[in-house]
């Protein structure tokens, strides 16, 4: 395996490609269960004894690791030394409802309320052209000031222009120019085409496979889309880039993921 075909999107390597590539060909001594390997590709080995300990008792050991498994993929998604947005982005927030046993009955339909809602925040990495690249996403509590520059200064590299609404939280981000398109008279996703564009596409995904998302989780969710978004045109490698990440993250329990640690 060539580390070539182990891409990160639009930039950069996977960790360990040589660690990816004994993974991926079954390199498994007679005493050694394949399932160990996808264990340690996945960020530390942990068998279905150790996860009856604080876990469900509705699920049964098999199924509390698979949920393992599937969470330690989702960790293994969001690469540590991914390179910010570049050159023309386009940044904009959006809404969506969780799931809850305790919808309100009356909860408010528009505003900026966050009764019942969950604020997410996009930004589109645009070519010379205009088409996207790359994206980020974060669940945020608001749409404060501090809030937004801390988003933009995580996720833009300094000195990219940023392109956003009139929200007024966006205004004087400390290190990138800014270019505010006031809607005026004008349908948002006609002013920011593709951030709105990924927005409708997270949003019929997320309701679509998983018919909502519950809101102590929203952000593994959205570090899948992105990955998924992000490698749509390297489909190929998406797989071994997953490995590699996960193969330079340390060990995580059950019990990290349940409690938010991990």
């Amino acid at each position: 395996m060539r580390t070539a075909d182990i891409r990160d999107g639009w930039h950069g390597n996977a960790q360990q490609p040589f660690a990816v590539a004994n993974l991926v060909s079954c390199r498994a001594h007679h005493h050694q269960p394949f399932q160990r390997h996808v264990s340690a590709a996945t960020s530390g080995a942990t068998w279905p004894w150790q996860l009856q300990d604080g876990s469900p008792s509705s699920l049964g050991p098999m199924a509390l690791l698979g949920d393992l498994l599937l969470q330690k993929l989702r960790r293994s998604m969001v690469n540590p030394d991914r390179n910010p947005l570049k050159d023309l982005v386009e940044i904009d927030e959006t809404e969506m409802p969780f799931r809850s046993r305790h919808d309100p009955e009356d909860r408010p339909k528009g505003g900026r309320s966050p009764v019942g809602k969950m604020f997410v925040v996009c930004a589109v990495e645009l070519s010379s052209d205009g088409h996207p690249r790359r994206i980020r996403m974060k669940h945020i509590p608001d749409g404060a000031s501090k809030t937004l520059h801390g988003f933009i200064g995580q996720a833009v590299e300094p000195g990219a222009h940023i392109i956003t609404d009139g929200w007024l939280g966006y205004e004087n981000p400390p290190a990138n120019t800014h270019e505010a398109k006031v809607v005026s008279g004008k349908k948002a996703h006609d002013i920011l085409h593709w951030v709105h564009r990924v927005f409708s596409n997270l949003k019929t995904w997320a309701k679509g496979v998983f018919h909502g998302l519950r809101k102590c989780h929203l952000q593994r969710y959205l570090d899948e889309f992105v990955f998924r978004w992000n490698r749509r045109r390297h489909m190929r490698s998406a797989f071994d880039t997953l490995l590699g990440i996960g193969v330079g993250l340390g060990p995580a329990t059950y019990r990290d993921f349940v409690e938010q640690r991990a």
